[in-house]
């Protein structure tokens, strides 16, 4: 409806142990229909079904500690995943089971991550002052 009408997607959430902190990043995946990402102070939650169920995904940083600030799920290939916390992005190619850790040497923290939209491979990462 072009944007007339809102609905909350994350009142199940609680399912995944992603109510109650703040969420930062809301994120579809463009090569699955319906799949839908929220990342915060609790980490990340992955529904299949447009926010009716959500499980949450195991990252390797705490995010009570370093909460998901940057989130985005690759154009390419819906296994792939890519997440920024603290001064680290984390990048799984198995829907989270698995990630590669990537450390800056930087005062700022991670806000903002994108995959190229026609460039297999390529992510930005965004840093800012940290709050």
């Amino acid at each position: 409806d072009a944007g007339n009408n809102f609905e909350d997607i994350t009142k199940n959430i609680s399912s995944a142990g992603g109510r109650g902190g703040s969420l930062y990043v809301l994120q579809t995946n463009l090569s699955k229909r319906n799949w839908v990402y929220v990342a915060g102070a609790n980490g990340i939650a992955k529904s299949k079904d447009a926010g009716d169920t959500w499980e949450r995904l195991d990252t390797l940083s705490r995010p009570d500690t370093f909460p998901v600030r940057a989130f985005d799920a690759s154009p390419f290939d819906s296994n792939e995943i890519v997440y920024g916390a603290a001064q680290s992005a984390y990048r799984s190619i198995d829907e989270g089971r698995n990630w590669a850790t990537f450390q800056f040497d930087s005062s700022q923290v991670a806000s903002v991550a994108r995959y190229h939209p026609r460039a297999s491979g390529v992510i930005y990462l965004g840093f800012r002052k940290n709050p």
